[in-house]
């Protein structure tokens, strides 16, 4: 007869799937905190909007623009030279910036304005066609594909062996990143257009139906669900561990991840579309009438404001010297970090995707891909 109770067996392997889950959520905090910049849309995952390189352009000026498809709102990501994103007749493109030529092309049978979140060998993106795809990064190659039954608008994170991604099939949407083997779906009561943004183990992202979602990625357990009665388009901007989460019913809500409370509304004349950027104390944001407004991330008081004169859906960019906006007259407007003008420049076309920043190149997608 055994000298131990039958249950050891049993707690100690409890013990160690336990110690396993916690030492893996240790090594993912470590690597979101020494790893900054991703190749996903706003540049890392807390979301900011901030690229942390130091921009070699002088003056800025459009020096190439690849005109091969209907239009560009999907806003571009850049890995290793090569510039992804989704154009408006349903091709994810990669561009070679070093070539000024395509690598490869890949159709979908809808337009794509999801943003997609590309790692060493893979792009995950979603598409009007109702589908979210994996690709293979070096060909383009389909690796996998899932229906969700309606359409995909919103960006994805990647986060470990998981990808996650909302729908306007009214959920947010978890899968295997290698298989496409749902892992988890949290349902909303309406569509979930912003992306999701990761901090301190938890998933922040707004919904169309006035509600945050706050959720644990590794159980897909819904932590919190929190109405504000503000419809959201926008992804959330997190920085130290306040959520700037503007709203289309001219209201940006400030959420306290850490005390899990809304710390404050600032009431707006417009609503907004567009996603914050943080650069050093301030969070820029652009709404639907053109205003580009930076408020102290501390005191939340206006610090400056520049008017740009047409609606801004695009979400404004920043390495922390320029800061990067798009609106729908066509106009490229590069602000200082103080919100003093550098520069306009005219794409003759409404640009309302979001800028991605490297040391050699800003790239933006308006009736094509503008390289500056």
């Amino acid at each position: 007869m055994s000298r131990y109770p039958t249950h050891t067996h049993s707690l100690s392997i409890t013990k160690i799937i336990e110690l396993s889950e916690i030492t893996r959520k240790l090594h993912h905090s470590l690597q979101v905190f020494s790893t900054s910049f991703v190749a996903c849309f706003r540049g890392n995952l807390h979301r900011t909007g901030h690229f942390p390189f130091q921009n070699i352009l002088v003056k800025p000026k459009i020096r190439h623009l690849h005109h091969a498809h209907l239009g560009v709102y999907s806003s571009p990501v850049v890995y290793d030279h090569i510039a992804y994103y989704g154009t408006e007749d349903g091709y994810v493109i990669a561009f070679d910036l070093s070539s000024l030529k395509e690598a490869w092309r890949q159709k979908t049978r809808g337009l794509i304005r999801s943003t997609p979140f590309v790692t060493e060998d893979r792009v995950y993106i979603g598409s009007f066609d109702r589908n979210f795809y994996c690709l293979k990064r070096s060909n383009g190659q389909i690796l996998w594909h899932v229906n969700t039954c309606d359409w995909i608008f919103s960006s994805p994170l990647v986060l470990d062996d998981r990808v996650i991604v909302g729908g306007m099939n009214n959920s947010i949407m978890c899968f295997d990143r290698f298989t496409g083997q749902s892992i988890w779906t949290i349902n909303t009561e309406g569509w979930v257009i912003a992306s999701p943004s990761f901090w301190n183990n938890k998933i922040i992202v707004g919904s169309r139906d006035k509600h945050i979602y706050v959720i644990d990625p590794w159980k897909g357990e819904l932590l919190r669900k929190i109405r504000i009665d503000k419809r959201i388009h926008a992804t959330a901007a997190i920085v130290e561990g306040m959520a700037w989460i503007p709203t289309l019913d001219q209201q940006i809500v400030v959420y306290d991840i850490r005390r899990d409370k809304i710390s404050s509304r600032i009431d707006n004349y417009a609503g907004y579309f567009s996603s914050p950027c943080v650069v050093d104390d301030v969070v820029v944001v652009a709404d639907k009438k053109g205003m580009i407004q930076g408020f102290d991330k501390d005191s939340l008081q206006k610090k400056w404001e520049w008017y740009s004169e047409a609606p801004i859906y695009s979400s404004p960019s920043t390495n922390g010297e320029i800061i990067i906006v798009g609106n729908d007259h066509g106009k490229l407007i590069i602000l200082d970090r103080f919100g003093n003008l550098v520069e306009q420049l005219q794409t003759h076309s409404p640009c309302r995707s979001s800028a991605f920043i490297t040391e050699k190149y800003v790239i933006i997608g308006g009736s094509g891909l503008f390289v500056l």
